[in-house]
């Protein structure tokens, strides 16, 4: 990827570009998607552009790539230049936010004139917008009238999550998408309208295919090293990786007529990569456990303490968990472990909170007191403060226990706060799911965490 100041004719240096050189290479002009993501929001950094993700999901499997993302603020010269010059290389450019009905909302005037089309008011849409917002309970301000400002020769693409709907303005032999900002309302938009599109109008003859294997325990560079040295991807294939804390997603794809040279290389990676895949479809670490607690007829229970609630959360964020997960027990402190989990306080004052043994007896608290099949326990010093020469920031100790006893595993994670609680929740699914298969604990004698990312 190639990144940098988006140029226009007035030199503006509020757009962001994003360029993918394979973009350039593989897809012509033709078939070469744009994506403009708008608002301030975005440059600020106080919003993550989730826009680029789904689209470039969505899209590979139809042979397509995103050519260029463009982030611009909430100013109607700087999208109408990124949408001007868009629209002279690509076959399709995706607008994504400002279509609300507040003055900073101004992509449908800045793509109006980028493309020297009018603005007029739709009365019918204006009342569909209105009707729907009555029917869901919400206020019916006329500021909303604004969302029914319709570009000259646009089509409306209905938004059945939210109030503001889409636009599709064909020019030049351009297709320009306006869609809302919001993730799930700019996702339900392309999805019912955008991609339909694509698949008739430039879907590749060759459309690809992709397999992926999902990770945990294992960081991103020894994933690649380990897959590199096997020979992987060959020849026809790619291969692409999306890391989050204690997971990453391997992805292969590969032309439709390649798919049997796909089949082998995706079998051949899991055979390298052995336990420490957990799935072969995009689910997280939390539904294939619950997957498994359910065929198991099994239940969990946990315990926690550096993590504050992350694992329940983990657990419970997954549909159908309250066939599997009994509850759990938050013990900060060490009173809490104590009364509530039954730790002894001679194993506090030997070993301290932070050590095997009360991880253990924490994980065999929980699940006594709490009547489950499956204890699993977090306890350890997440920072950026408590640590010391002996226990630092990142020590963290994760016990399970269940009918055939208690197992503990020490990890030490690199990172912030945030990034110590995810690995540490993720490594607790992790020993709940090795547990189940009767597999032995991944083993690791060095820093997890913030690796493999220069």
């Amino acid at each position: 990827m190639e990144t940098g100041p988006f140029r226009s004719g007035d030199n503006h240096p509020r757009c962001l570009a994003v360029v993918s050189g394979a973009s350039r290479r593989v897809c012509g002009v033709k078939r070469r998607l744009t994506l403009v993501s708008t608002g301030d929001e975005l440059l600020s950094g106080r919003t993550l552009n989730s826009h680029p993700a789904i689209v470039t999901q969505a899209v590979a499997p139809l042979g397509l790539q995103l050519s260029r993302v463009l982030m611009v603020g909430d100013d109607v010269r700087d999208i109408r230049d990124a949408v001007s010059a868009a629209v002279e290389t690509s076959a399709a450019v995706l607008v994504g936010g400002g279509l609300g009905p507040t003055p900073d909302d101004v992509t449908r005037q800045g793509v109006a004139e980028a493309l020297g089309r009018s603005l007029h008011m739709d009365p019918e849409l204006a009342d569909r917008i209105r009707r729907r917002a009555a029917e869901r309970g919400q206020p019916v301000p006329a500021i909303l009238d604004r969302q029914a400002m319709v570009i000259e020769g646009a089509r409306i693409l209905d938004n059945r999550v939210g109030s503001a709907p889409g636009q599709l303005v064909e020019a030049e032999g351009t297709a320009v998408f306006l869609l809302p900002g919001p993730p799930a309302e700019f996702e339900a938009v392309f999805r019912d309208h955008v991609l339909p599109w694509l698949r008739e109008h430039l879907a590749s003859e060759e459309a690809l295919v992709e397999r992926v294997l999902m990770t945990c325990g294992i960081p991103e560079v020894e994933i690649a090293r380990s897959l590199e040295e096997a020979g992987l991807p060959v020849e026809g294939c790619s291969l692409s990786f999306r890391p989050a804390a204690g997971a990453v997603e391997v992805c292969f794809r590969a032309p439709g007529t390649l798919k049997e040279r796909l089949e082998e290389c995706t079998r051949k990676a899991g055979e390298v990569l052995g336990s420490c895949v957990y799935a072969e479809e995009r689910i997280g670490l939390a539904e294939a456990v619950g997957r498994l607690l359910v065929r198991e007829k099994r239940t969990v229970a946990v315990a926690e303490s550096c993590t504050g609630g992350l694992l329940g959360a983990l657990i419970t964020e997954v549909s159908g968990s309250s066939r599997y997960f009994v509850g759990g027990i938050i013990a900060y402190s060490n009173e809490v472990k104590e009364r509530h989990l039954g730790v002894p306080a001679e194993v506090l004052q030997k070993y301290g909170a932070v050590s095997a043994e009360c991880a253990e007896a924490m994980a065999a608290g929980v699940r006594s007191r709490l009547s489950a099949d499956v204890g699993v326990a977090i306890t350890g010093i997440a920072g950026p403060t408590g640590g010391t020469a002996e226990k630092p920031v990142g020590l963290v100790f994760v016990a399970v226990a269940d009918a055939d006893g208690v197992l503990s595993v020490r990890r030490f994670f690199r990172g912030g706060r945030n990034t110590i609680r995810r690995w540490s929740a993720q490594t607790a699914l992790d020993m709940v799911r090795r547990r189940l298969l009767g597999l032995e604990p991944e083993f690791r004698d060095r820093p997890l965490g913030s690796v493999g990312r220069g």
